[in-house]
């Protein structure tokens, strides 16, 4: 057992992780219908909205490979830890 207590903080940054990925995909919709009022888009034009929500799940499985990338190339600890200090400072 003593082999997976240096192990600790990397399962928990990675709990962290996996929180905050289920909460960003559950924070768009609430958000939506500001973004539409903001645009002029009424919330019951679904065919003339959905381009948004199109547009954030392409940004983010876009994005979500390229940090898998970049996490290999550095240090896997650190890149972790600073994303989500990123997302916990917005």
């Amino acid at each position: 057992m003593t082999r997976w207590r240096g192990a600790w903080p990397l399962v928990i940054a990675l709990g962290l992780g996996v929180f905050v990925g289920g909460f960003d995909q559950t924070f768009v919709t609430p958000v939506l219908a500001t973004i539409l009022g903001d645009l002029g888009v009424a919330v019951d034009e679904l065919e003339r909205s959905s381009w948004i929500l199109n547009g954030y799940l392409l940004g983010y499985t876009v994005a979500l490979p390229l940090m898998g990338r970049l996490t290999d190339l550095v240090c896997q600890n650190q890149t972790i830890a600073e994303s989500n200090a990123d997302l916990a400072s917005d």
